[in-house]
């Protein structure tokens, strides 16, 4: 009885400890199905996730994007409408791209997928179209994604190639005339003194008056007569000749397989289709140089330099007359322009001899007086005429400009050689003997006697002759007006001698 419980017994507690093993066991491996499972959904939403993302970018780039084997037949394809200008999606699935790509492009691409293939390594193919007249630029990337797949990123890189061909161009044109510049004269200097281009003529050119059109019109004004010469010079010389501005108002032409007679001819075109342009009556006018490399031994530079010394004597011996013709004309044109100028420039020269002979100048003097008198409103040629015609009185920033035809008349006239002193006299003659007037605001005895005696004259002429927007007064009511601003506007002195002489008419 003993043996017999002893032996249900254990098989009784073996029984109890194999149910409790087995529990276990399934608890340990319903643990391990649920942890594999959750894993395995963790994996699974990080796969989503990553496929989203990658679609995300995918759509996200604007290159065209292909998948192609390895003899470039389109596996797949995406794009948006018309980019790169290829072909709709049905009409390029399954043909090769290279069979798509211009020239020898195609073959290109087929060598880059062979490379990749090869070595698995990134190559790049570029190629170009054109596309209603409009050229584009585009560059493929090419990278392996499987056994015998490749991935091919196409970009359109046609403002890449834009800026580059700008700035390429900038680098050798100048900016305002798109003439080549100083740098592309040094490289074409050396890349044509060959002997095939014997002879080989250089023809240097200078603008003449360039800096009296910049001081009277201003720079815009001067950049437009720069321009101008630069197409009579197109206009003039052939595709193969080097055309260049060195700078300012500097000009320089290479011309390969040109003896010096016929660059003389040249130069004879040129002047006369620079006589054709005209900048407020002025013609535009150019001092020239040339000389001719004959033979290999020649120094190209010496060459240069005889040009350049012939421009330097022509400009040295034209440029003065030149300037005083600019004057004549510029004055001209303003005369013809308001005929009440040249009235007034007529009288008050008038009205200042007579005091400066009053009051004992001598010849040189008075001529000089009669001159700067004559010249005393030149600067107006670079005043709007909406100013000076302008019916009524002129508002402040109208006035402020109006008054800078002293300094314009002063560049003007101290451009020329010999009209210095004249020059001073017309820079003066709106100061103040209290030294409230215009443009340095001096007084008293600082301003130039004969600017005081063209400041009377041109005064009393304004008020006696008929004027836009002011009465016009009597000799007497001028005069009365002139003593009221003695030792204010008018030297005291010379008008009181003025007022007497004008009493006595």
């Amino acid at each position: 009885m003993s043996a017999l419980f002893s032996l249900s017994g254990w098989w009784l507690v073996g029984l109890g400890l194999t149910v409790i093993l087995g529990t276990l066991a399934i608890f340990i491996l319903n643990y391990l199905v649920n942890a594999k499972t959750k894993a395995l959904y963790e994996i699974n939403e990080q796969l989503r996730q990553t496929q989203s993302q990658n679609k995300a970018i995918i759509n996200a780039i604007p290159d065209v994007i292909f998948i192609l084997d390895n003899e470039s037949r389109v596996l797949e394809y995406k794009s948006d409408e018309q980019a790169c200008h290829f072909p709709e999606r049905t009409l390029i699935m399954g043909r090769k791209l290279s069979e798509q790509l211009p020239g020898d492009s195609g073959r290109a691409l087929v060598e880059a997928i062979g490379r990749v293939l090869s070595i698995n390594d990134l190559q790049t193919v570029n190629f170009s179209t054109t596309n209603d007249g409009e050229d584009f630029h585009y560059e493929i990337r090419l990278m392996r994604s499987g056994k015998n797949e490749i991935v091919a990123l196409c970009r359109d890189m046609t403002p890449q190639y834009k800026s580059l061909e700008n700035i390429k161009y900038l680098s050798y044109h100048d900016q305002l005339t798109g003439l080549y510049n100083r740098y592309m004269f040094e490289e074409e200097f050396k890349r044509l003194d060959v002997s095939r281009n014997f002879p080989l003529s250089i023809i240097m050119a200078d603008v003449n008056g360039l800096k009296l059109i910049n001081d009277c019109f201003g720079h815009p004004v001067g950049d437009q007569l720069l321009i101008s010469f630069a197409d009579a010079l197109k206009k003039v010389f052939r595709a193969d000749d080097i055309i260049c501005r060195l700078g300012g108002d500097e000009f320089i032409v290479i011309l390969p397989q040109t003896t010096y007679d016929e660059a003389e001819r040249l130069i004879d075109r040129i002047q006369k289709s620079c006589g054709e342009v005209k900048f407020f009556e002025l013609s535009l006018s150019v001092a020239f140089g040339v000389a001719t490399k004959q033979e290999p031994n020649d120094a190209i530079k010496e060459v240069m330099k005889y040009a350049e010394d012939q421009m330097y004597k022509r400009k040295l011996f034209e440029g003065p007359v030149v300037k005083e013709q600019m004057v004549e004309k510029l004055l001209v044109s303003l005369f013809e322009e308001s005929p009440v100028e040249k009235q007034h420039s007529d009288t008050v020269a008038l009205y200042s001899v007579q005091l400066g002979e009053a009051i004992g100048l001598n010849e040189t003097e008075l001529e000089t007086l009669r001159q700067a008198a004559v010249y005393h409103d030149i600067g107006k040629i670079a005043i709007p005429k909406a100013i000076l015609e302008k019916q009524g009185q002129l508002m402040e920033e109208e006035m402020e400009q109006l008054k800078t035809h002293a300094d314009i008349g002063y560049r003007i006239l101290s451009s020329v050689n010999g009209m210095a002193e004249c020059a001073d006299v017309v820079l003066s003659h709106h100061e103040h003997w209290n030294g409230k007037g215009y443009p340095k605001g001096i007084s008293g005895d600082e301003i130039p006697i004969l600017s005081r005696i063209i400041s009377l004259s041109d005064a009393f002429a304004a008020m006696t002759n008929e004027r836009l927007y002011k009465p016009v007064l009597n000799a007497g009511e001028a005069l009365e007006e002139i003593e009221r601003y003695l030792g204010i506007q008018f030297d005291p002195v010379l008008g009181r001698k003025f007022i007497s002489l004008h009493a006595k008419m």
